[in-house]
């Protein structure tokens, strides 16, 4: 697993953000890289 799908699986498992959030947010990471 890469770190951004750890990071992502925590996220939602801590009820902080739903799958979509975590999606867009890691999309707009890997962009910006």
């Amino acid at each position: 697993e890469s770190a951004f799908q750890i990071l992502s699986s925590e996220l939602i498992l801590a009820g902080n953000m739903d799958e979509m959030e975590v999606e867009t947010l890691i999309k707009e990471a890997v962009a910006g890289e």
